[in-house]
């Protein structure tokens, strides 16, 4: 394979792009004293340039902030997780579905499935069995429509509440 001269140029833009995260890494993470009663992979450095925004690396957590990452068990601690449960006789694949399916419709007597010139692109049941960004994006056009009916509550088992209350609501006590 030949190299042209532009292609050889990025190349080594690349390779000391790569090198000064490697060496930032490094020294950020000898900077930071690591709790050795939890394993030691949970605070090794990672090298990804294409890290999403939200993502905290454990080299970029300074001492007591949280490591937000999922990229190894921790992720289990996260409501995108694929963590399938079963909840008043009802299979949902994870937190994040159960959380944005509650924003649809319950049925075709629910207000919000009559509300005129809205659609809703998924069923309730659909959102309950997505994770990860897939429920978060249905969630979104639900939200959307929320805010096109002026409304800001959702439901479970035909109970209405806030969404987001100011004080910890509804979703919080159900059992």
């Amino acid at each position: 394979m030949r190299l042209t001269r532009f292609s050889s140029l990025c190349l080594c833009v690349s390779v000391v792009t790569l090198l000064v995260a490697i060496l930032k890494v490094s020294s950020v993470s000898q900077d930071i004293p690591r709790d050795r009663r939890y394993p030691a992979h949970w605070w090794a450095p990672i090298v990804d340039p294409k890290k999403p925004d939200w993502e905290i690396l454990p080299q970029e957590a300074r001492p007591g902030e949280v490591i937000l990452s999922k990229r190894h068990e921790l992720g289990l601690l996260s409501n995108f997780a694929p963590t399938p449960f079963v909840f008043h006789g009802k299979h949902y694949a994870s937190l994040e579905g159960f959380w944005q399916m509650m924003k649809y419709p319950e049925g075709p007597d629910d207000s919000r499935a009559k509300f005129p010139g809205l659609e809703w692109k998924y069923t309730r049941d659909q959102v309950a069995q997505m994770v990860a960004f897939e429920a978060n994006h249905a969630g979104a056009l639900a939200s959307d429509n929320m805010a096109k009916m002026k409304i800001t509550w959702v439901s479970f088992e035909g109970r209405r509440f806030e969404y987001k209350p100011t004080v910890p609501g509804q979703h919080y006590k159900l059992k």
